[in-house]
């Protein structure tokens, strides 16, 4: 079977990433879990096929969209292999090395950073937590969906995490990790951090997708912990120790508690379901939702040869029905139910998909591939720099170079294009751009450390 040999590969490539890229595999772990599932759900319709989505009102299946798909991913993790080639690898591992008066000037400059921003997550963690205890309405208690409380009642610290909070996980993942490169132990009290607004999320009613999303961006930073030097004496502390075992192994059980609490009480205490209905909304959302949306352009692009390009452009960037979110999925929404899409969109509901079907719906069955390569090269090149400037502890770069990678990794999701075409992202580009060139500017006349890369494992 096609569909299903396509799940293979792409699971047999991602295992081999784990194993030789692991630096690409826990970096993009947001992306990869996004792309098997996916994938796994389209071979499930193509198989299964015809069976009713929900979603779509209509039958869909059999065919062989998984093998389209396995052709995008395939081609979208060859153009980051390229990018972070051995070399590549090589010349992160270089940054590792450091001279005595080096480490001590980074290390003091790194534990002032690391305690102002202790103090100011506390701080806003605390006021929170308080802001949700004035107003009384606790989600996971209460019944409440996590948007009718977001929309209704929540106040502005809510607001802010809910908008800014997987950047806010990523320097939780940052200051969590660097100590280690600088041969200290890992500063275990920024993963205390990341629990704390688990189990805030838990509250607020959420039930998988924030602990992914906030996790995954945690461990960004946490990749570059596999190019700690491996032939050469490294501190104690900085080696994987049991206690180390045994903080992540918790970390992960209550993480596992923590998503599994959430979706017994979303499933029978907030939507009041049976046993049976909550497996049979699960089955859905697992073997069908997830790739249903792509299976539909399966069929209009690539068996019916339908696209317009020109409606395309208009439906995603000129003229969106829905302009102030990802406009990608109301487009591809409406294309697929028409009118029906217009009450869901008020309940603030929408589909999953996205990628790589603007790609497609944008440029064609044939170009598409040309752009899942386009992106694919940006992303990991700012991806590359971003590892570059976790390293080289440049920490306003860093800031700025996530707060342009994020709208990519949004995209490989959701397909959300809107977030990069527009004067707001041009905006952040040219921050990013200005910041450098004062980074420059002032490293001039400093002569260059002469470095030796570590070995790291070919």
């Amino acid at each position: 079977m096609p569909s299903f040999g396509a799940v293979v590969v792409l699971v047999a490539v991602v295992a081999w990433m784990y194993r030789r890229q692991p630096i690409l595999f826990y970096s993009l772990l947001l992306v990869w879990v996004s792309f098997v599932w996916r994938l796994s759900s389209s071979a499930f319709i193509d198989v299964a096929g015809p069976i009713y989505s929900i979603e779509l009102f209509r039958d869909i299946g059999p065919g062989r969209s998984a093998v389209v798909l396995v052709a995008c991913h395939l081609l979208f993790i060859g153009t980051l292999a390229f990018v972070f080639r051995h070399s590549r690898l090589q010349q992160l591992a270089s940054l590792l090395v450091w001279s005595p008066d080096e480490r001590a000037a980074a290390l003091t400059r790194l534990r002032g950073v690391a305690r102002v921003a202790f103090i100011a997550f506390t701080v806003l963690w605390v006021l929170l937590y308080l802001d949700m205890f004035r107003i009384g309405h606790i989600p996971l208690f209460s019944g409440i969906e996590r948007y009718i409380y977001s929309d209704q009642y929540a106040g502005v610290f809510h607001a802010f995490v809910s908008k800014y909070g997987i950047h806010l996980s990523f320097i939780l993942g940052v200051l969590f990790a660097s100590p280690a490169f600088l041969s200290e132990r890992r500063d275990t009290r920024f993963l205390v951090l990341l629990l704390v607004l688990f189990a805030y999320l838990l509250l607020a009613g959420h039930r998988f997708s924030a602990y992914y999303s906030h996790g995954t961006s945690f461990l960004i930073p946490c990749a570059l912990l596999v190019l700690l030097p491996r032939r050469r004496p490294i501190a104690e502390s900085n080696a994987p120790s049991r206690r180390y075992w045994v903080q992540t192994s918790a970390a992960l059980m209550i993480v596992g508690g923590i998503v599994m609490f959430a979706q017994y009480r979303s499933l029978f205490f907030t939507r009041g379901m049976d046993p049976q209905a909550a497996l049979v909304n699960i089955a859905e959302r697992v073997l069908i939702l997830q790739g249903g949306l792509w299976w539909s352009e399966y069929e209009h692009v690539f068996v019916n040869h339908d696209w317009n390009q020109d409606e395309a452009l208009e439906g995603v960037l000129l003229d969106p029905i829905a302009p102030e979110r990802n406009t990608t999925l109301p487009y591809l929404m409406e294309r697929e139910i028409g009118l029906q899409v217009y009450p869901l969109l008020q309940l603030g509901v929408v589909y999953t998909g996205g990628y790589p079907e603007v790609l497609f719906e944008l440029f064609g069955p044939v170009y598409g591939f040309a752009a899942v390569l386009v992106m694919a090269y940006a992303l990991a090149k700012l991806l590359y720099w971003l590892m570059e400037g976790i390293l080289r502890r440049q920490y306003v770069r860093v800031f700025l170079v996530f707060y342009i990678l994020f709208p990519f990794l949004l995209f490989c999701v959701s397909g959300m294009v809107n977030s990069i075409v527009n004067w707001k992202f041009l905006l952040k580009v040219t921050a990013v751009a200005i910041w450098v060139l004062y980074e420059n500017g002032e490293s001039l006349g400093r002569a260059p450390a002469t470095r030796r890369a570590p070995a790291i494992a070919s």
